[in-house]
């Protein structure tokens, strides 16, 4: 760029280097919570089915004590709901403008 007769460098990337930062830390953070919520999430199960012989795991469903049919629509109507939670997060995220960042909060 020329002011007066001089030239005068500009550069685009030393303002955008913050906000490539942001998003950088933006998605270790998210990288490390979803890895972290996701071993504690599988932590308890893991634990109940170490308890169980593998014989045993064959046997019938209503002798290990199965969920009843009320208990088992609660269970797919959270997971649908969760789901649907998800989708509309991940869209939302991705589609507003400027990008949400976990360091707009702070």
């Amino acid at each position: 760029m020329q002011v007066n007769g001089r030239c005068f460098r500009v550069s685009i990337m030393s303002a955008d280097r913050g906000v490539a930062a942001a998003r950088a830390l933006t998605f270790v953070l998210a990288w490390l919570f979803g890895v972290l919520l996701t071993l504690l999430a599988v932590r308890g199960p893991a634990k109940a089915a170490a308890k169980v012989p593998p014989v045993a795991a064959l046997g019938v469903p209503h002798v290990l004590g199965a969920t009843t049919p009320a208990r088992r629509v609660l269970h797919e109507a959270v997971s649908v709901l969760m789901l649907a939670s998800g989708a509309l997060m991940l869209t939302v995220g991705a589609r507003v403008t400027p990008p949400v960042s976990l360091l707009a909060a702070t």
